[in-house]
């Protein structure tokens, strides 16, 4: 299932200690794309991988900019390891009206885009579900992600030579966020209230 975690599963901290932070090299086509969120307050970093009880889970972490040495938590990923992530340049506004309920306490929404070799998921940053998925669309591995500056169009590169583009309607992914609605300073984060017990290794 794929949601917004903040722990690793297995036996916890030693499992993560004992495990690789991220894939090997070959796994992702030797290149792997990181993103910053829109407002800077957050480093999107693909090509992760957590231990599970059975196997390991390709993941994408997520760390603050105050700390690029420990993740805050992790999205369970695909099956194939995450390769690129990209971020909406656009903020918009919360559908949530419960503080309580959202996974990130900001006072809007970060949309962001993961693939890995062979599909695309979008996030927010206040829902545990993905809002967007599209796979098989592409021969070859996917190569790269590009969103348009008003947030309506995501380009997807792949090996084969061709491109996708996935277009939305006005308001699909959300009402545009005004800066007068919110404070866009660094902001706090809640991950279920459980400690991150990430550390590379």
């Amino acid at each position: 299932s794929s949601g917004i975690n903040a722990e690793y599963g297995g036996s916890g901290r030693e499992a993560a200690m004992k495990s690789r932070f991220f894939v090997e090299e070959g796994a992702t086509k030797y290149f792997r794309r990181l993103s910053f969120s829109p407002d800077g307050a957050f480093l999107f970093v693909p090509a992760g991988q957590v231990p599970g009880n059975d196997d390991v889970h390709n993941v994408t972490f997520l760390f603050t900019r105050s700390n690029l040495k420990t993740p805050i938590c992790y999205l369970p990923g695909p099956s194939k390891p995450v390769c690129v992530v990209r971020c909406c340049p656009v903020l918009f506004q919360l559908r949530n009206s419960q503080p309580s309920k959202r996974r990130f306490k900001l006072p809007y929404r970060i949309v962001f885009a993961v693939a890995s070799l062979s599909e695309v998921i979008i996030y927010d940053t206040e829902q545990l579900c993905p809002i967007f998925l599209v796979s098989d669309i592409h021969y070859a591995c996917i190569t790269d992600l590009a969103w348009s500056s008003n947030g309506r169009v995501l380009m997807i590169t792949s090996y084969d030579g061709f491109c996708t583009i996935l277009s939305f309607d006005q308001d699909e992914l959300g009402t545009v966020y005004s800066k007068g609605e919110g404070s866009p300073a660094v902001p706090a984060v809640d991950c279920a209230g459980k400690e991150n017990v990430a550390n590379n290794t």
